[in-house]
């Protein structure tokens, strides 16, 4: 989980899955390009969310 494109290109390169959030300030097609492959406004909204996201088991 990232909210920076940084964050999403360090985690890819690792070999991880990233889920974004853009509450970091950066738009969400930044993040989409950096390889998240969610976005969330904030913590709050993948709590809200999370049985639909990437995380849900």
């Amino acid at each position: 989980m990232g909210d920076t494109p940084y964050d999403a290109r360090a985690a890819g390169k690792a070999g991880l899955r990233t889920v974004g959030m853009l509450c970091g300030g950066w738009p969400e097609d930044a993040l989409r390009r950096a390889g998240c492959i969610a976005i969330f406004r904030d913590p709050a909204d993948l709590l809200r969310r999370h049985d639909d996201s990437p995380l849900a088991g």
